[in-house]
């Protein structure tokens, strides 16, 4: 079992992955496990028709940095791949390895501290801080993506928490589409209407306060890649509701620790849906 303790971070990383050479060697990462809790905030609803919860706040850390390379070009190719490596605040993956177990914190650079003092460029060495803030309080495992037709599927989360991430994407023809999930009350998460050939609806929804905290779009195939983006697809929230015995709002659920079951149904046409999701850890 490997030993292996670093992090990665927009395509660079911090520590020794026991494969590439270290440039960043990773002194200190702190307070990756510190959770504060939220005693004003910790009920709501979940089901679109009230304010949700905010249970739990996200957290800040520092990762210390141990900078090495051959003086001149090398160096300063380093601290170049570093500074364009968190030049912007943008929401990215900072993923975590501990032996044989990774997690990932969405989060973003908040302060970056490199060196370019005149023993640093000389010896090729210096020290580097950059301080990241998660965008909620969760840790989330490995991506699973699970199919569903008229069958009821049963996914087992090995998290300690609840997890709302995950992303549902159902390809045309199909009218009706909804997926139900046996957490909580039973929710349904329909859309009224329908998809045609060539042409897919994504549901992917995020952890409460985030913005955007889901995207509800039709997009082509050719879109699917790019679905986030501001401008592609249509809108497809305001025909999302409760199915057909519930209310207007649409029933959004968590991915639950445990075993849970799934069921995708339509009232015409399906070649079924995927549903991706991520367990939660705190």
């Amino acid at each position: 079992m490997s030993e292996a303790v670093y992090d990665t971070w927009n395509g660079l990383t911090f520590g020794d992955n026991g494969t590439d050479p270290v440039k960043y060697g990773l002194i200190e990462s702190d307070d990756l496990d510190g959770a504060e809790f939220d005693g004003d905030a910790l009920t709501g609803a979940f089901d679109g028709e009230a304010a949700t919860r905010l249970w739990a706040s996200g957290k800040q850390w520092v990762e210390r940095l141990d900078l090495t390379a051959a003086p001149g070009a090398d160096w300063e190719d380093l601290l170049d791949d570093l500074r364009a490596a968190t030049a912007r605040p943008d929401v990215g993956e900072f993923v975590t390895h501990h032996r044989n177990t990774s997690y990932t914190r969405f989060a973003s650079v908040v302060r970056r501290t490199i060196p370019r003092d005149a023993n640093a460029i000389e010896r090729g060495y210096g020290e580097a801080q950059i301080v990241f803030a998660s965008s909620d309080p969760l840790a989330y495992g490995a991506a699973t993506v699970t199919s569903l037709d008229d069958a009821e599927v049963v996914i087992t989360s090995p998290g300690w928490v609840d997890s709302e991430r995950w992303k549902w994407v159902v390809p045309g023809p199909v009218t009706n589409p909804q997926i139900s999930s046996t957490v909580g009350d039973s929710a349904v998460l329909r859309y009224v209407g329908s998809i045609s050939s060539g042409h897919h609806l994504v549901v992917e929804l995020f952890p409460r306060g985030q913005v955007p905290g889901y995207y509800a779009k039709v997009v082509s195939t050719a879109q699917l890649s790019t679905y986030d983006t501001i401008g592609v697809g249509t809108n497809a929230y305001g025909s999302l509701d409760g199915g057909a015995a519930g209310p207007d709002a649409p029933q959004w659920f968590p991915v639950a620790p445990g075993a849970q079951t799934l069921l995708f149904g339509c009232t015409a046409g399906s070649s079924g849906c995927t549903f991706t999701w991520r367990p939660g850890f705190h």
